[in-house]
């Protein structure tokens, strides 16, 4: 499969699951907008020179690259990431929303303005960017955007900020799909398990980890196996929209929405949801659901004819 002549901007791209996809995208022939603001996992800004280094990378291997380093978050920054793209490259055909940021501690602990911040780059920026793009994508009849979500929107515990602004990329995906499938415009989210800077950070950095864990983690869990899907997301190739790929260690899968078929009652009330909460709960019947469409017809048949 090639990307010949494909523009693609990659945010957060200056290490990481951002570098492996942007080097494998040069290898593979696009023209690659590599965005990184050189910051820490914190969010403290830095220069454009982490970004500079793989846009070196990419072109000393024969490929065709371009560096920006703004940081992702305000609606001017999502403008200047795009006019950088079409001034160099003329049109944008793929979006890879990668860059983010940590927070950790329990909720009682984060502070407002960390929180603000998360929020700020992990999601509103991607929005931004995403939105910034759209019109071009949409004009032309083609695009392609990968929203990088993240599992510990399933929860993981001391990181409630950076799950909530990755769960709400999987709605952002899900909506955006929905819009853009006739303008030929595909969406997905990419649930990477890598392990970079913000995986090392939170475990306290090579020092605190066994060094047989850590090499292991290294080995297993490197970006590069989490390349080829978001790759994959942005070909030409592609016919899937609106979907939640989960991608690392030589493995890659699909989450999905899945509903119980439920409970019914006229007259509804709490006693009879309390006394009924195991069927409520029971997954052995029940039904995936691929959008908010299918979610509310899951309310109008009888029971069993939404069983699987």
């Amino acid at each position: 499969m090639s990307l010949k002549d494909q523009v693609v901007i990659v945010t957060g791209a200056g290490g990481g699951i951002g570098r492996a996809a942007a080097l494998l995208l040069g290898r593979l022939g696009a023209r690659v907008v590599v965005n990184d603001y050189g910051g820490d996992t914190a969010g403290q800004a830095g220069d454009i020179g982490r970004a500079q280094a793989v846009a070196d990378e990419i072109r000393a291997a024969g490929g065709e690259a371009t560096a920006n380093g703004e940081p992702v978050g305000s609606v001017r920054a999502a403008e200047k990431i795009r006019d950088a793209a079409l001034a160099a490259y003329g049109r944008i055909d793929a979006l890879i929303n990668n860059a983010g940021i940590m927070a950790i501690g329990e909720v009682d602990e984060i502070s407002d303005a960390l929180l603000d911040r998360v929020i700020e780059i992990n999601f509103l920026g991607a929005f931004r960017l995403l939105r910034a793009v759209w019109p071009g994508m949409k004009a032309r009849g083609y695009g392609r955007i990968v929203n990088v979500s993240s599992s510990s929107l399933l929860g993981f515990g001391d990181r409630a900020p950076y799950g909530a602004a990755k769960a709400a990329l999987i709605g952002l995906t899900a909506d955006a799909a929905f819009n853009g499938k006739p303008h030929g415009i595909l969406v997905n989210s990419l649930l990477p398990a890598a392990f970079t800077r913000l995986t090392n950070g939170e475990a306290g950095g090579a020092d605190a980890i066994d060094p047989a864990m850590w090499e292991m983690l290294r080995e297993k869990f490197a970006p590069e196996f989490v390349a080829s899907t978001a790759a994959f997301l942005v070909s030409p190739k592609l016919s899937i929209t609106g979907e939640h790929i989960v991608s690392g260690a030589n493995r890659v899968a699909r989450l999905a929405h899945f509903e119980t078929a439920g409970w019914r009652k006229p007259g509804l009330t709490m006693e009879d949801i309390a006394l009924n909460i195991a069927e409520v709960r029971d997954t052995r019947r029940g039904a995936f659901v691929a959008s908010g469409q299918e979610e509310l017809a899951l309310f109008m048949p009888a029971p069993e004819a939404v069983v699987v």
